[in-house]
């Protein structure tokens, strides 16, 4: 399933952690995953860039990467900071599947 990069939501922060995430997801708005393993190895390629800036700011509260479906056409993903006492979300992108490709 083709999926599509839609919308990126960063949460406007303070904390150098979070505008260097949001900075580095940004050039990734409106990109189209041909496959759903094009979509996974992304999905990764995320996990690894929070687990990097958790490292490079170690005295950040550590970011936490939750992806989930909205619905069969819709999925999102979330980059929280992971608190003891609740999930407060950084930054998230939504990801709408390609119902039709148009040609003529």
């Amino acid at each position: 399933m083709m999926r599509f990069l839609s919308y990126i939501f960063p949460y406007s922060s303070g904390n150098e952690k979070s505008k260097e995430l949001g900075r580095w997801v940004i050039a990734y708005k409106l990109t189209l995953f041909n496959t759903e393993e094009d979509f996974r190895t992304f999905l990764r390629i995320v996990k690894e860039k929070v687990s990097e800036l958790n490292k490079k700011y170690p005295r950040t509260i550590p970011f936490g990467v939750h992806a989930f479906g909205l619905n069969d056409d819709c999925y999102r993903i979330e980059v929280y900071v992971d608190g003891q006492n609740e999930k407060k979300t950084v930054l998230y992108m939504t990801f709408d599947s390609v119902r039709h490709i148009f040609s003529l």
